[in-house]
């Protein structure tokens, strides 16, 4: 993010987008949006969203979660967290793989 922001990209994180502007010459394409009721132009718009895995289910069950709510697996998808799991697998964006050391 950091590199981006020195050749000048701009990033309004939290921010709800109120109207995405369409080009008067290319209706195709985006020329703004609008943000805060302020219009603000643009080359290119890119929207994101976070996702937070839904692994609340797993309270209680022994596997440990991260802040994050990923589950720790090793490089073969197994969750590392005790003896009760070692038959437990985990994919998807559930998972935080563990540094190889």
């Amino acid at each position: 993010m950091q590199w981006f922001e020195n050749q000048g990209v701009k990033f309004h994180m939290k921010t709800k987008v109120e109207k995405i502007v369409i080009s008067e010459d290319d209706p195709e394409l985006a020329s703004g949006v609008v943000i805060n009721e302020e219009t603000m132009p643009a080359d290119l718009v890119i929207m994101g969203m976070g996702v937070k895995p839904a692994t609340d289910f797993l309270e209680g069950s022994g596997i440990e979660i991260e802040k994050d709510g990923g589950v720790r697996v090793d490089e073969y998808l197994r969750v590392r967290t005790g003896p009760d799991t070692q038959d437990v697998y985990a994919i998807g964006r559930a998972v935080e793989q563990l540094s190889r050391s």
